[in-house]
């Protein structure tokens, strides 16, 4: 008898321990992710505030025009606001750690009145870009970007009704039949001292071809050898230079949005692009200058792109090249009605 009671009294303490166990082993668990959980809403906290800081309120006025600078009303201007999240520890709530947004994005529009004038406000963001301005007969070139940051007030672009930003449009008009070109060259190292001649019509039975070609290029580069002064940042530059050169005309730099309506005077007889060794804003390439161009009493626009390397070698691109054949200074671009030059 006495044998049982020690036997159960056994049991007993191994059934009280291993449910001591048991407990331990839970609570160890509850409280291993217990502990992560808690750090994670801390650092949402933390998140969340440095959110509330980075956001600002918007006051954004924006003016529509025409390229002849009159008011566009009732244009309809998509747009969306960037922010930083303010609301992490409801939206991980709701939507589980892993799809919680850091950053959240607000599609919206509005329409311009009748002095071409609209506004955005009672919005908190970190950036605004206008993607879009519609109205039937204009067109919008492309969207721009605005942003905002209380950590760095010089980047605050707010634009205020005494100063809203300008967006112009262009009033179609009667497109033109135009002829469309690209033209590359390459200069080689040490052949700087050999123009190229540029033909942005090749063959003769093209319209607007003249044997005489339209644009003589000269180039220079130094190439790597030469140090960066003291005061730079350790990197190689080196002096170039580009001259376009009409034939016979004339080509202008403009900062026109369009390019579509070439002017008829200020034409220079040669364009200079270059970088001196040494300056601040030295840069090996040139994207996107813009021109316009007369050229054998014919107009035309290009962007041109320019690449230098420290081989010594030189690449310059007539990009996007619009002519027009009949003489005429519009320039508006049409695809359905685009010449098509033929190689013969």
């Amino acid at each position: 008898m006495l044998a049982k009671k020690i036997v159960k009294c056994c049991s007993f303490a191994s059934t009280t321990i291993m449910m001591a166990i048991a407990i331990i082993f839970l609570v160890s668990i509850v409280g291993y992710q217990q502990a992560p959980a808690d750090d994670f809403r801390d650092k949402l906290k933390i998140a969340e505030k440095d959110a509330k800081q980075e956001n600002v309120d918007i006051h954004f006025h924006g003016k529509v025009i025409d390229q002849h600078g009159n008011p566009v009303d009732g244009a309809k201007v998509s747009f969306s606001v960037l922010a930083e999240n303010e609301n992490l520890i409801l939206m991980s709530l709701q939507l589980g750690r892993e799809n919680t947004p850091l950053t959240v994005s607000e599609k919206m529009e509005v329409y311009s009145d009748s002095n071409g004038l609209f506004q955005i406000g009672d919005i908190r963001g970190t950036s605004v870009s206008i993607d879009a301005i519609e109205k039937a007969g204009y067109l919008f070139k492309t969207k721009q970007y605005f942003t905002y940051s209380k950590r760095q007030p010089d980047s605050l672009q707010q634009a205020p009704a005494q100063r809203p930003a300008i967006f112009e449009l262009w009033k179609q008009g009667e497109a033109q039949a135009l002829v469309r070109v690209q033209f590359s060259l390459r200069f080689q190292k040490n052949k700087h001292n050999e123009p190229k001649t540029v033909h942005l019509v090749a063959y003769p039975k093209n319209p607007a071809f003249n044997e005489k070609g339209d644009f003589n290029v000269m180039v220079y580069n130094q190439g790597v050898g030469r140090k960066p002064v003291s005061n730079l940042p350790i990197r190689e530059t080196y002096d170039w230079w580009v001259i376009i050169e009409s034939v016979s005309g004339g080509i202008q730099a403009t900062r026109d949005t369009w390019l579509y309506d070439a002017p008829e005077e200020n034409y220079r007889k040669s364009l200079r692009i270059e970088a001196k060794s040494g300056d601040p804003d030295w840069t090996s390439s040139v994207d996107k200058v813009k021109v316009y161009f007369k050229t054998h009493e014919v107009y035309g626009s290009a962007q041109i792109r320019i690449g230098t390397y420290p081989d010594g070698s030189v690449i310059v691109l007539f990009d996007n090249a619009l002519i027009n054949p009949t003489g005429s200074r519009n320039l508006e671009y049409d695809p359905a009605k685009e010449i098509k030059t033929k190689y013969q």
